[in-house]
């Protein structure tokens, strides 16, 4: 697969995990990359999974480390290159794929990360309302009515271009 195709994957796969607001630990991340793409290689899943952890904090998932910090605090400051420093490091030191619920970090979304969500899930609402509307004035008495494409990738097709 080409480095483009990757991205467009792995741009697919984030907007998968943040498609429903939860707590996403690293191994989840991981699992994602290796499976859903294909990857073999360790260092390759590694780099990939650092890359998707990357979009997500430019998204604005926090990162939590637990380790003290109160959690209306989470690392203020942090650029997004430091997060992914500190869990390449973490994850080195461990010398293996964090297997524990929140071994080296969890993800979770921030306030303005929710207000994006909920826009996109009433934006998501209104499409299907209208795609089904159109399909209802297309059809007649006795015509199959086939319901819109509603699919994940179709919706972030969609909705790509919001902040």
């Amino acid at each position: 697969m080409s480095n483009d195709a990757i991205r467009a994957k792995l741009i697919e796969l984030v907007d998968f995990m943040l498609s429903k607001p939860a707590e996403i630990d690293l191994g989840d991340v991981y699992a994602y990359v290796k499976y859903d793409l294909g990857i073999g290689g360790d260092r390759e899943v590694k780099r990939l999974t650092l890359e998707a952890v990357r979009e997500m904090l430019r998204r604005g998932v926090r990162a939590d480390f637990d380790d003290g910090v109160p959690s209306m605090q989470h690392h203020p400051g942090k650029t997004p290159d430091e997060v992914i420093a500190r869990i390449d490091r973490e994850w080195d030191a461990l010398g293996k794929l964090p297997t524990i619920f929140g071994e080296i970090c969890t993800f979770e979304w921030t306030p303005s990360s929710m207000d994006t969500y909920a826009r996109k899930q009433s934006m998501r609402w209104t499409f299907a309302k209208n795609c089904t509307r159109q399909v209802k004035k297309k059809g007649g008495p006795g015509t199959r009515r086939d319901p819109p494409d509603l699919s994940p990738s179709r919706i972030s097709m969609e909705f790509r271009s919001l902040p």
